[in-house]
This record gives structure tokens, sequence and C-alpha cells, in this order.
């Protein structure tokens, strides 16, 4: 198989987490974006332990009923919590373990404040009973919602998908990306002709004898709220195990059209491939009490914790892997496992999910085919805004797809400056491991790079996530007789920036040079071409070649 086909898989994959729509706006800031994206100190005072979300769908009416449970304990003394629940819900009652003495509404949030003070160390359960209709998603999972479907059979298939629009957009919850339960409960009442798939395992599954069948799902790590899921089809559902590099067994449970049962089957097989792929790479698979599922949806993939949303119609590229499946399970990893502190730091999920396509395809294929993947995707970045977007906003308005593509490949020149590949994916592994179930910030992902390398390498990342555009390496060459004359620096947009780079001289002897934001000056012993290696994602400004 050569190497050039994977460029024809890519082409047909530029739709997808890859494409954002053309509606997403950078928008003004307000308070009400604050009180969703910030821990303030009606967030900050509570350490969430459980949620018990108990629901009943009605597809016919497209409406949803029950409440959620909040278990925490106090932080600090505190009076008053915020819960988020969109305003187009129903609040048909809170009940708390401390009196409430009042319940204020403001668009989007509750606020519920206490008769006393709910001390320091206590434990409290507050209790939303909410009914309503979800909003819809336009366009799932960009412009995320509730998804209301129909099956080539004309029949119910329903899911969700709301990052960046946010959980409590159908269940109440405190809506932030880095407050995650320690587990959850959930309990979906739906049509008896329906199967009801989410996240975790089925507990029991109970008869109702009103139409109506109770599915109970349990989560045992820590979950996104975004990654709470639940899907509603006729399904038809089938096993298979995995032996992980953990020793344990790792179920792999996959919820299919009924009618894609027998394709299913097939097509799901390349799961221990990814699987063991992204094992030599990373960490043991990290949920592997709550098993690894797929779950066909009508709209294209989701990251969904140990119930990923898959909806690539069973489509297989020229190097025999699926790529919805590729690309979210690396999630259980990067965005499930290893979660943002903020959603405007959203680049850490995406720029390492994307990157470990380009590393699998290298383990299987060898690194020239993981590099023409990447010179493919190379021509989808924008360079229109920077990766690291605003803080304390719930931000969500990126235009472009740079976080994915222009982040797989700084973390590709980030591993051309360490230059030492054995380090390099011990890194990988290491961070995954050490890192797991946690909360990281941007700067936790760099200090952690410095110091496994042991390099400052504040610089590198400030210079690629914090500008739209790319370090810019600015160099005139003269030639000589026998030799050249090289003068050469960065910009200056990053004082300390100081990036290696390496040089191929007449197309074979590599050279490594080391510049920084001042002009410097080498002489190379050739009259002949110099180009600079294409591992580094750079532009280039020559005053004269």
């Amino acid at each position: 198989m050569k190497c050039s086909v994977v460029l024809k898989i890519l082409i047909t994959l530029s739709g997808l987490l890859l494409s954002i729509p053309s509606s997403a706006q950078h928008q003004g800031i307000s308070h009400y974006d604050t009180l969703r994206g910030k821990l303030h100190e009606y967030r900050n005072c509570l350490e969430l332990s459980f949620y018990d979300l108990q629901l009943r769908i009605n597809p016919a009416q497209k409406s949803i009923s029950g409440k959620n449970a909040i278990h925490y304990k106090s932080t600090r003394n505190h009076s008053k919590i915020q819960i988020d629940l969109f305003s187009n819900f129903i609040i048909d009652s809170v009940i708390s373990s401390y009196e409430i003495a009042k319940i204020e509404r403001d668009s989007n949030f509750i606020f519920v404040r206490f008769k006393n003070p709910v001390p320091q160390g206590a434990q409290n359960i507050v209790t939303i009973h909410y009914s309503g209709k979800p909003q819809e998603a336009n366009n799932p999972p960009w412009d995320g919602g509730f998804v209301w479907s129909k099956d080539s059979l004309g029949r119910t298939w329903a899911g969700v998908a709301v990052e960046g629009i946010g959980a409590s957009l159908w269940w109440p919850n405190i809506d932030h990306i880095s407050v995650k339960p320690d587990s959850m409960h959930m309990a979906f009442e739906v049509p008896d002709s329906l199967v009801c798939a989410s996240n975790g395992r089925l507990e029991k599954k109970i008869p109702l004898n009103d139409g109506y069948t109770r599915y109970h799902w349990k989560v045992t790590y820590p979950i996104n709220n975004y990654n709470v899921t639940m899907n509603l089809a006729h399904y038809a559902s089938f096993d298979d195990h995995y032996l992980s590099q953990s020793g344990d067994t790792l179920d792999l449970q996959y919820y299919v059209l009924d009618y894609n049962l027998e394709k299913a089957k097939k097509h799901f097989k390349q799961v221990h491939d990814i699987i063991g792929g992204f094992e030599n790479l990373y960490a043991p698979y990290p949920f592997i009490r709550d098993s690894y599922k797929l779950i066909e949806t009508s709209y294209w993939g989701m990251e969904h914790q140990s119930g990923i949303s898959y909806g690539n119609n069973y489509k297989t590229d020229y190097f025999d892997f699926d790529y919805i499946i590729l690309h979210e399970s690396a999630h259980e990893w990067w965005g499930n496992s290893i979660t943002a502190a903020d959603h405007g730091e959203l680049w850490i999920h995406e720029s390492f999910a994307t990157y470990t396509e380009a590393l699998y395809i290298e383990k299987k294929f060898g690194y020239h085919a993981a590099l023409q993947y990447l010179a493919h995707q190379k021509k989808m970045i924008k360079n229109k805004e920077p990766m690291l977007g605003p803080l304390h906003v719930n931000f969500h308005h990126w235009e472009h797809p740079d976080m994915y593509y222009k982040g797989a490949w700084m973390l590709h020149s980030l591993r051309h400056y360490v230059n030492n590949d054995d380090l390099w994916f011990q890194t990988f592994k290491d961070i995954t491991n050490d890192l797991a179930y946690t909360i990281v910030n941007t700067q936790d992902i760099i200090n952690y790079f410095s110091k496994k390398t042991g390099k400052d390498l504040q610089p590198f990342f400030d210079r690629y996530l914090k500008f739209a555009s790319p370090p810019n390496f600015i160099y005139k060459i003269k030639k000589r007789k026998n030799h050249s004359i090289l003068t050469y620096h960065w910009d200056k947009k990053t004082p300390d920036f100081d990036m290696p780079l390496d040089l191929i001289i007449d197309g074979k002897e590599v050279l490594r040079i080391y510049p920084t934001t001042q002009k410097q000056k080498i002489k190379i012993e050739t009259d002949g071409n110099i180009s600079i290696k294409k591992d580094f994602y750079i532009k280039v400004k020559s005053y004269d070649l």
C-alpha cells in the first residue's frame, strides 16, 4: 500500500469536527457568559460528588420531565449556590437537605438561597424537579442540542450533543467543564418500543407497565457534563472483549440500528486495533470499569465518555480505519480523562486528539505516511484566530478548525524541537498516566512538558497558542564561492522564542540552527541548495534566495 493514499482519506474527512459552522461568531462578553464560564463564589463553595438524573422522555411531544439530585460537600460556609438550567424549562420544585429561603431565576441560571448557611464540610443534596421541551440542535454536533431524528424506516431516533452550548440545555447541573461528579446515576424512562443507550454500565431495565421502560445506567468515574448522553432508537446490541495492557478485560459494547447489526459486527472489529494502538502510545484505556461503547447516532460523532456517538455510516478508508472511531476514541484519553479547566482551553482536547491520529498512522504505516497525513491537515489551517480562547466566559465561538490542525502541527513541531523520539513518546505515555482523571489548564501542560524535556517551553507555547499567525522565520542567504552566509532570526512577537530549526543542505545533510529574535549569522559550507526541514509549522520570509 502506498503512503500517498492517505491524502484521499483526508479529502473525505474535511467536513467533521474539521469545519466550524459559519454562524459561529466571536461575541461580546456578557454578564451571563461570566455566570456560565467562571467558578465564582456561588460555585466554588462546593465540591461536587454525585448526580442522580432521572428523566422521562416523550418523543411524540419532544419533551422531557424529571429531576436531578445534586450531591455535594460544602468547601466553606455558604448561603447561596448557582445551578444551571436553560430558561425554557419549568421548574416544578427545588428540594434541599438544608432549608431553602428563596429560589431566584436569572436567564439560564437558578440561584438557591438557604435560610441558614450550609457549614463547611457539610453534605448537602439539592434536587431540581423540572419539565419542558429541550432546545433542538440545528446542526449537531457543532450547533448542539437535543437531536430528534428518524431512521431510514421512519422510526424515532433521538440523542443529545451539547459540547459548548452546555449540558444545562437538557438537565440541571453545575455547568462548567471542570466541575465533574465522582460518579453518576441516570434513569431514563422511554417508550417500550425503544432502546436507551447511555454512558457507563446498564445496571437494570425495568418495565413500568404504562408503555414505558426505565433504563438505569451508572458511571463510576468522574465525567464532564457535556459528555453525559442519552440515545433512543430501535437498537440492536452486541458485545466483544479486549485484553487491556492493564491486565484487565475491557468490555466492548455496541448499540446500532437493528438493520445495521451485521454490518456493524464486521466494521467495529477495527476497535481492537485502535484501542491497542492508543494503549501503545498512552496509558491503558481509562474507563475500563464502565466499558467502551459505540452508539449509532444520526449525527457524525461526539466523544461521550464510555458511550461514544458514532454516525459515519460504516465508512472505512484506505488505511482500514474509520476516522470517527479513531478521533472520538482518542478523546477518551484527551478530553475525557485529561480535561481542560476552561472551555477556552479546548485546544488541550482537540490538538492532542488530532495529533493522535497521525501518531496512530505512524505506528502502523511509518513516519512518511503520518507526515503525508499531517501535510493534508496543514492545508486546512486558517491562521485567523489564536487557539487559546478567552477564559472564564464559556467561550465556544471559534470560527476555524485551527485548534485541531494547527494544534496537531504545533505538537509535531514540538516533537522536532525536542529532537529525541524516545523521550517524546515516553512523555506522552507518562502524561496520560500522571494526569489521568484530572482537570488541567494550559499552564499545567506547559509545565509538564517543560519538566519532562528539560526545556523552558513557555515561549514556544505562548507563540503558538496566543497568536493567530505561526512563528515567522526571517532570513537571507548570500552565496559565495564554495560557501554561503545565512543571516536569520525569529519575529519578535514573543521575545524569548527560541525554537531550533533543521536545515537540509544539498538535499541530504541536516544542520540544526538555534534562531532567537536577535539576528545571527553563520557560514555554511555549500553554495548549493539550503532548505528548511518540513517538520516545523512556521512561516518563512526570505530576503534573498
